[in-house]
């Protein structure tokens, strides 16, 4: 947030520099070329962070995953994302709120249509910063890569089940010593079709069996959208926390009770709002 408000006001800034010279050399009519200098300011600005991105971002992509979340790397991947939010012009339409759980930790789990999917949950639970699980793939990217591994973002290879445990118990450690909630997609991978959803992994839901904390259930809608509009249209994205299961919930259910429960929410809400592709 704050490097938005910042970037908003340089911007302007400029802008009303700009309508300064016009004003003094051309006349006050043309001060008000300025105005929609604005927008265009803004986006060029954009470009230039992203450049100083890419150079912090090669000097640390060797940096060692911390084994505890980052405060100032976290910090920093909510800061762009929110700028990236506004820059794409993403408007997130949040409901359920109130369901989240206070004052502690928990797993929540989500549809996954986009690579923008995280970036969204990051800007609506931006009071509950919390550690995602992603795939190898998002480690490797230029400028996004090196600053989610090193906030504390954890890789988990699906083909190797060895290392796809370790993955879950790191998640788990987290959750047990109060340093992290833990986001995940159990579908596993990107859902590209037309199928409101992938089958889920019951694994995913380990985290939370094994640590005993609320499980969240929530969906995405409308995400695949902002690759296709952005930046020239608004995208409206839809993120609903469907159900919190607190540990008396799920005593008695096995992970892949919990996994057919979280499907079938999340398909009843997404059949609801009707799937946005």
């Amino acid at each position: 947030m704050l490097l938005t408000i910042i970037h908003g006001l340089v911007s302007l800034g400029i802008s009303a520099w700009f309508g300064y010279l016009f004003y003094t050399n051309l006349g006050p009519w043309y001060a008000l070329i300025a105005i929609p200098l604005t927008v265009p300011i803004f986006y060029i600005l954009y470009l230039l962070l992203l450049t100083i991105l890419f150079l912090y971002a090669m000097l640390i992509k060797n940096k060692k995953a911390p084994e505890n979340p980052s405060r100032f790397y976290l910090w920093l991947v909510r800061q762009n994302d929110f700028l990236l939010m506004s820059v794409l012009r993403v408007k997130i339409v949040m409901r359920g709120k109130e369901l989240l759980p206070k004052g502690q930790r928990f797993l929540i789990v989500t549809n996954h249509r986009s690579n923008f999917d995280q970036m969204v949950m990051i800007k609506a639970l931006k009071e509950k910063p919390m550690i995602y699980i992603s795939k190898p793939d998002n480690f490797k990217m230029p400028i996004a890569g090196p600053f989610i591994k090193a906030a504390g973002f954890i890789p988990i290879d699906r083909e190797n089940a060895a290392e796809g445990i370790k993955s879950i118990y790191k998640a788990i450690d987290l959750i047990k010593e109060d340093k992290a909630s833990i986001a995940i997609s159990p579908e596993g991978t990107r859902n590209k079709g037309e199928d409101i959803l992938l089958p889920f992994h019951p694994g995913s839901f380990q985290a939370a069996v094994q640590s005993g904390c609320p499980i969240v259930i929530a969906s995405l809608n409308g995400t695949a959208q902002i690759h296709k509009r952005a930046p020239w249209r608004k995208t409206k994205v839809y993120f609903n926390i469907l159900r919190t299961l607190y540990p008396e919930d799920y005593a008695n259910m096995s992970t892949v009770d919990i996994a057919k429960l979280s499907m079938n929410l999340i398909t009843e809400k997404l059949n609801e709002e009707g799937l946005i592709l």
